[in-house]
């Protein structure tokens, strides 16, 4: 087991977690702290640790309502991506368990922009947790 602090979870906890994992799917959520609409596009990159010639882009324009933040439903959720040489093997029967997740090493990055001007609002990354178990 491998420990940096006292209160880390184990190595083992990740590795079952991150690569055990059935299914990935992410939420996009924003946040309009101003006391009008805001016009922006979301733009959604997601890319492959173990597949670096591989990227997957989209961008989506949204009218964000004043004060308030827009729910995934509104926005976006959907399952991540990755790369088609990936794609893990079918099940081998109905009753089998489903395969694994190919997306324990997807960087995802968000960025919001302003519709009119292009400036850059917002942005997050979200690299596979944690990444120094990333193989």
């Amino acid at each position: 087991m491998i420990k940096n602090r006292w209160n880390d979870r184990p190595r083992q906890f990740y590795e079952f977690g991150a690569y055990q994992s059935r299914g990935a799917v992410i939420d996009v959520w924003a946040t309009n702290s101003t006391l009008s609409e805001k016009k922006v596009v979301i733009e959604l990159e997601f890319y492959d640790l173990q597949s670096p010639n591989w990227k997957w882009k989209q961008e989506y324009p949204v009218t964000l309502a004043p004060n308030q933040a827009t729910e995934p439903e509104k926005l976006q959720r959907f399952d991540i991506p990755y790369a088609p040489e990936r794609e893990p093997a079918k099940p081998e029967s109905a009753d089998a368990d489903p395969p694994v997740t190919p997306t324990h090493s997807v960087v995802a990055h968000a960025r919001i922009r302003d519709a009119e001007t292009g400036v850059v609002l917002s942005s997050y990354t979200d690299w596979p947790q944690p990444v120094r178990f990333s193989k």
